[in-house]
């Protein structure tokens, strides 16, 4: 069971990730994003682009680019300069944080249904309501909504009865490309 202070930490990398956008105190970190972790060659060969001759691809261009913008590619390195600048947090906190954040990720579009919100707190709150969490514990982790009313919502709701694609978390964006999304077929057992 996740630590109270996770459902914070957890909305605020969850923000920072669907927003794309750097966290605001992960701005000291800053420095480090971009940069090789390998240290500089002393490269004095003919080529301009470095001992192997190769020039830099399009994605890590793309990545400073992003980050010179204040935005970051993907939730992976959105995690990483989080809990860069979250040093206090234990291996165990981030472990935590970190299997919230990507839960409520995988399963965002049941979770924004069941909150009827986007907002990341509201994602992070129904998630661990669906994990067991209580509505009084929720509620005395200072959370900002009506926790009885979510929780209500979340054990009354009958998720068999939703269309496949909000039960899937299947992305708008897919169910649009991909037409009407069908029930899949249970294969019938085979007669004995």
């Amino acid at each position: 069971m996740p630590r109270l202070f996770h459902l914070s930490q957890s909305a605020e990398l969850l923000r920072a990730i669907l927003t794309d956008t750097i966290p605001a105190d992960a701005t000291s970190a800053r420095a480090d994003v971009g940069r090789s972790q390998r240290p500089a060659s002393r490269n004095t060969g003919a080529s301009p682009h470095g001992a192997e001759g190769r020039m830099p691809g399009a994605a890590a261009v793309q990545g400073r680019a992003n980050v010179a913008e204040g935005r970051m590619p993907g939730a992976a390195k959105q995690m990483e300069r989080y809990f860069r600048a979250h040093r206090e947090m234990g291996m165990r906190d981030r472990g935590e944080v970190a299997e919230t954040v990507y839960a409520c990720l995988r399963q965002k579009r049941l979770l924004e249904h069941i909150a009827e919100s986007s907002n990341p707190f509201d994602l992070v709150a129904t998630h661990l309501l669906r994990q067991g969490l209580s509505a009084r514990v929720l509620e005395d982790a200072d959370y900002r909504g009506d926790g009885r009313t979510l929780a209500t919502r979340v054990r009354t709701l009958d998720t068999a009865a939703l269309p496949f694609a909000i039960r899937a978390s299947l992305p708008a964006s897919v169910v649009h490309v991909a037409g009407p999304v069908r029930e899949p077929e249970c294969p019938a057992s085979p007669a004995l």
